[in-house]
């Protein structure tokens, strides 16, 4: 069995762009579109594990494009699970603002809790630019997905070919193959409000079902490893610097998954790769591979499109990670 792991992908519509929008936000639809239809030729992997961030702003116009992608994939004869975390809802906010709106904000409006439009002054927060009138100074604006809305849209990919879910927290665990387990462990929705101190770990619903998951695996002789959005292991020191109820209370979640038997771990979410490992006060050993953005652009990678290393190749890293973990 060979596997894909892919993160923040980042796929925007050019629905959600305004006039003027710069040009880095119209690559990423043609990055997305040209590494899935890639995905969808090649013969080096038969699935496809995307640990989230799946568009930029939560729109369910992207969301839609993003699912159509996926097919392509999936019409190949490729499995394809996907989880999805705070950008595909922007933070649970009531509504986004399209790209490119041409107006300096003094403050962001998805940073205010519960921004509502029908609520919201929006002259209090924009500088109007020389030329726009009044009426061009309200920004467009379009709703995104709620969480509910995204267990059902993503459906087809992982939850109806899991064996086992945990709907409160929309995570799942579907056997790659019969021996080979893989828990998609989705921590972004624990709270509505992602600044909460329980957000984003995961509830005590969610970890009674993983290690009930890991105790099954355990019978059937399955080997058993975990995706989820943010690191478990900081993949640079200033990483720290976010806080750890932040930033999933970090240590504590790896030291926890590590006791229950899980020894490996894909994430993503900082958009650069690493490989990272945390060990438990019992000694047990957790191996963090944290999976560059997909649509990370800097000027020196925009020649080819993508980074080469976005879309990694998981046989490699997985075996090199688990002789590491047994020396």
């Amino acid at each position: 069995m060979k596997f894909a792991v892919i993160s923040d992908t980042h796929y925007l519509s050019d629905s959600m762009l305004c006039p003027g929008a710069p040009e880095d936000a119209r690559l990423k639809k043609k990055i997305n579109c040209a590494v899935f239809r890639s995905l969808a030729k090649t013969d080096a992997f038969d699935t496809v594990l995307i640990t989230g961030d799946l568009t930029d702003a939560g729109d369910e116009a992207s969301h839609r494009e993003y699912i159509e992608l996926l097919r392509e994939v999936k019409e190949s004869g490729k499995h394809v699970y996907v989880l999805t975390a705070t950008h595909d809802f922007q933070f649970s906010r009531s509504y986004a603002m399209k790209k490119g709106w041409p107006v300096s904000y003094q403050a962001h409006p998805w940073n205010l809790a519960w921004f509502d439009k029908d609520h919201f002054d929006y002259r209090s927060i924009t500088a109007k630019p020389e030329g726009l009138s009044d009426a061009e100074c309200v920004p467009p604006l379009v709703k995104p997905c709620t969480p509910e809305q995204l267990w059902e849209l993503y459906a087809e990919f992982g939850r109806d070919q899991a064996f086992s879910e945990f709907a409160p927290d929309y995570s799942y665990c579907v056997k790659l193959e019969e021996k080979i387990w893989c828990l998609m462990l989705n921590n972004n929705f624990r709270d509505v409000d992602p600044m909460n101190n329980m957000s984003p770990s995961y509830s005590p619903g969610c970890l009674r079902w993983i290690e009930e998951t890991v105790r099954e695996a355990r019978a059937e002789g399955a080997f058993i490893f975990a995706c989820t959005h943010h690191p478990l292991v900081p993949p640079v020191p200033a990483y720290k610097l976010g806080g750890g109820d932040r930033n999933m209370r970090r240590a504590y979640v790896a030291h926890m998954l590590a006791d229950l038997g899980i020894p490996l771990v894909f994430s993503g979410h900082t958009h650069f790769a690493d490989v990272g490992f945390a060990r438990s006060d019992r000694g047990n050993l957790l191996c963090d591979i944290t999976t560059p953005g997909l649509a990370s652009l800097q000027k020196k990678n925009v020649r080819y499109g993508y980074h080469r290393d976005s879309v990694l190749c998981a046989e490699l890293r997985f075996f090199l990670a688990m002789g590491y973990s047994l020396c």
